[in-house]
């Protein structure tokens, strides 16, 4: 029994402007998705027909269902290219063209959609970024090794705003001290400590995106009880690719190319990397994962 609808208008003139009208909910299956899905599907068919913007003329009360829409297409808009890995998006940078009773525009930030004057129409002009992406997962070389040591300073910097770790007294942030052992094991520039063990060997990669450094990936290959173990021990997209689909990508391209059992761990602190692991890991794996929580971390088992 069909529960919501929808209708998406194409402006053929100039192939610019989709528009969405008519979205309605049976009032017994509200608050379930329904409406934010229909809106989804409607921007996924805006994407593939190659128009650059959407617009809606909707009551205040649907602004949130729109914001929720936008934010959700962000992870579910795929192209329908999918040999070319185009990824479709709403593009972060949004303007929202807010119109009043009396026809003046405001432009306001996403954060400030709620603080609109009651009773207020908004005609939301929601612009459609297709981003073409190339994302590389290349080996580390011994070259490589000097840009990961700078990249883990800002790594560590990132992770700090969760874990609340502080800076040095010269204004670093340090960690990753077993960081060579990737290139290396018991390299002569690791101290004593931090050294592994014959059982443990390491596969380090550069993330590029676009050809340009996006970050880096320190894979540990772990012998135990008979078997083989793979580990990520540090995970890292640059900021300014963060939440484009890049880490999801390389996590694929990881799990695909090491076949076999994994064991993930995350700091209960850090929170965004441990919902990420978690939704990626299950798309994955269709669900199939146990997890399990210590004091010190958060762990993932599976198999790929």
């Amino acid at each position: 029994m069909p529960v919501s609808i929808g209708r998406v208008e194409f402006e053929s003139q100039t192939g610019v402007f989709a528009g969405l009208f008519r979205g309605a909910t049976l009032p017994e299956h509200r608050r379930k998705g329904f409406y934010t899905s229909l809106v989804i599907t409607r921007l996924q068919e805006a994407c593939k027909r190659n128009y650059q913007y959407a617009y809606v003329d909707a009551l205040p009360t649907s602004e949130p269902i729109l914001v929720e829409a936008r934010i959700h297409a962000n992870k579910h808009l795929l192209s329908h290219d999918l040999e070319a890995k185009q990824t479709i998006e709403i593009n972060r940078s949004f303007e929202l063209k807010l119109c009043t009773k009396d026809n003046t525009y405001v432009n306001k930030a996403v954060n400030s959609i709620r603080n609109i004057i009651n009773g207020c129409y908004a005609n939301i002009s929601i612009r459609l970024k297709m981003i073409k992406m190339k994302v590389d997962l290349i080996e580390a070389k011994e070259e490589d090794l000097p840009i990961v040591l700078n990249l883990i300073k800002y790594y560590v910097y990132d992770m700090s705003k969760m874990t609340g770790w502080d800076c040095t007294p010269q204004g670093n942030y340090n960690g990753c001290n077993d960081s060579r052992e990737y290139w290396q094991s018991n390299h002569p520039d690791t101290h004593v400590e931090y050294r592994w063990s014959e059982n443990q060997k390491g596969h380090p990669f550069m993330i590029y995106v676009d050809g340009k450094i996006a970050g880096f990936v320190l894979l540990q290959e772990l012998y135990e009880e008979g078997k083989t173990l793979y580990d990520v021990g540090e995970f890292f997209v640059l900021g300014k690719f963060q939440k484009l689909g890049v880490g999801r990508q390389i996590a694929r391209k990881l799990f695909k190319r090491f076949r076999g059992s994994w064991r993930l761990q995350q700091i209960p602190e850090n929170t965004p990397a441990v919902k990420f692991w978690i939704k990626v890991i299950g798309e994955f794996t269709d669900g199939n994962f146990k997890e399990s929580l210590t004091d010190e971390m958060i762990t993932q088992t599976f198999q790929t």
